[in-house]
């Protein structure tokens, strides 16, 4: 885990250090900001805690003011995590405020990133050169997922000085290993961010947006993965309810049980909730309605449950993914006031279309919005499964808080921390898991707080086993002596004076 954590380039392999360095092994060290000598330290395994200490020292004694020496991503809100097939989430993009980068000041970043979850949770930053079309570049509302195991993402926005730049350029991060541009078309979406973006089968579908700070969008969109090729679809008819939306979110939902004979929906399709969008007085937020896109018939329908059922409040820049039958909505703001953002966990059911709000004890993530979430459906069981955990969890990753100060002016401030919520049979039993902590960056945790849950409940057992232990052992005692008869002098009345 050292290995992996504090220096992630002896991923690339150890080589004995009489060797001569190879042009790969320079390229690397390039790459990673390290001198020769950190570099090959770094390349052997740790045998100690004291000299993976070491090791994290001199990488950051040498390491370039700025590179990120802490291998954790900066602090930044409005950044695309997406979730891939091999258990694996890609961050990229997003506009941070961290002591890292830019002095401190605002920045908008382009960066590309890869979450280990687990036991030992790590960061690790890909790499893909400088020149200008080797990445897309920097920006922050734009919107993606992963599609068979690629990174598909597009639009998103800047702000140069007093310009606004909107992009509606589409770029896939292949198999991890590096992006390409898609070339443009005839047929393509103009140019917006706020909008969301989500998978189904090999389809990326992108829904709704803004453009040029007051034109919101009411379209979607399907883009073949197989033929590069985007195709605009149907939208819910006007009247219907449904409108142009930005903050929204867009969640990939695969073939789900839909009846409670335990008949199954033999498609994917893309679930849409909440976002608002600006009138001439005001913002107006749409209710918890969600909408449901299907690419195989091309058509929309609204799920609502019971009109007397408890539903979350309208909302927008939360974060959504979806879990065992269920999307799970974390977050977001009710107002475009300077107000705090909401911390609430809701569960709609797609059996029942019937919303849940989840309650939880212990930590929990701060109130938040413009954060991310995507799934982790591999996740193992945070619980013994008979309490009823279930397989998987939901990973939320950054955001911003808001908090007013005495003088009433507000603080905003920005996360980097992943949290992990495992659902259970019952509302109530649900756990967040803090995969990794909000410290800016500056070091990576040895034992996660995940696998700190295992510890946790293994220290509960043994606490009620010694109990049991010690009063199995009280009894056996006092029976024994009852056994063989035997009486203490002053319960057989035998001692007097000084000898009681």
């Amino acid at each position: 885990a050292w290995a992996l954590t504090i220096a992630p380039s002896a991923r690339h392999g150890a080589r004995s250090r009489s060797s001569r360095p190879s042009a790969s092994a320079s390229l690397r060290r390039r790459r990673s900001g390290l001198p020769a000598g950190a570099a090959r330290a770094a390349m052997q395994p740790p045998p100690c805690l004291g000299h993976a200490v070491l090791l994290f020292t001199l990488a950051s004694a040498h390491a370039p003011k700025a590179a990120n020496i802490s291998q954790t991503p900066y602090r930044r809100k409005a950044a695309v995590f997406a979730s891939l097939e091999d258990g694996t989430a890609v961050l990229f993009s997003g506009k941070t405020k961290d002591a890292r980068v830019n002095n401190g000041h605002m920045a908008y970043v382009g960066d590309t990133w890869l979450f280990t979850p687990g036991p030992a949770s790590f960061w690790r930053r890909l790499h893909f050169g400088d020149e200008r079309n080797a990445r897309p570049g920097p920006r922050w509302k734009s919107a993606g997922d992963g599609v068979n195991g690629n990174l598909y993402i597009f639009g998103g926005h800047v702000e140069r000085g007093s310009h606004s730049y909107y992009y509606d350029d589409m770029w896939v991060l292949e198999k991890q290993l590096s992006w390409r541009e898609i070339e443009k078309k005839d047929v393509w979406p103009p140019a917006r961010r706020g909008h969301a973006a989500a998978h189904a089968d090999d389809l990326l579908v992108i829904v709704g947006g803004r453009q040029h700070h007051s034109e919101c969008l009411r379209d979607a969109w399907a883009f073949n993965t197989t033929s590069e090729v985007w195709k605009k679809t149907s939208t819910p008819p006007k009247g219907s309810g449904y409108g142009c939306r930005w903050g929204h979110s867009a969640t990939a939902i695969p073939p789900v049980p839909t009846a409670k004979d335990g008949s199954v929906q033999s498609e994917h399709t893309v679930a849409v909730f909440g976002g608002r969008q600006k009138t001439k007085k005001s913002y107006d937020y749409h209710d918890s309605s969600v909408w449901v896109y299907s690419p195989k018939w091309d058509a929309w329908r609204e799920l609502n449950g019971p009109a007397d059922a408890s539903r979350p409040q309208a909302r927008d820049h939360h974060a959504a993914a979806y879990l065992d039958g269920a999307l799970y909505i974390h977050g977001g703001k009710t107002t475009d006031q300077a107000t705090s953002a909401n911390d609430d966990l809701w569960r709609f059911d797609f059996v029942t279309h019937i919303w849940q709000q989840l309650s939880y004890d212990g930590k929990v993530p701060r109130s938040r919005y413009l954060h991310s979430a995507c799934s982790w459906p591999s996740a193992p069981r945070a619980a013994p499964a008979a309490l009823g955990a279930r397989r998987g969890a939901v990973l939320l990753f950054g955001g911003e808080h808001i908090k007013s100060r005495r003088n009433g002016k507000k603080k905003y401030v920005r996360f980097d921390d992943v949290w992990g919520y495992w659902a259970a049979r019952a509302p109530t039993d649900g756990t967040w898991v803090r995969l990794v902590d909000n410290a800016g960056g500056t070091k990576q945790p040895v034992l996660s707080p995940f696998a700190l849950v295992g510890v946790r409940v293994a220290s509960a057992v043994l606490v009620v086993l010694l109990s049991l232990g010690v009063v199995a052992l009280g009894l056996f005692h006092r029976f024994s002596q009852q056994g063989r008869g035997g009486t203490s002098a002053f319960e057989s009345g035998a001692c007097a004076g000084d000898a009681c």
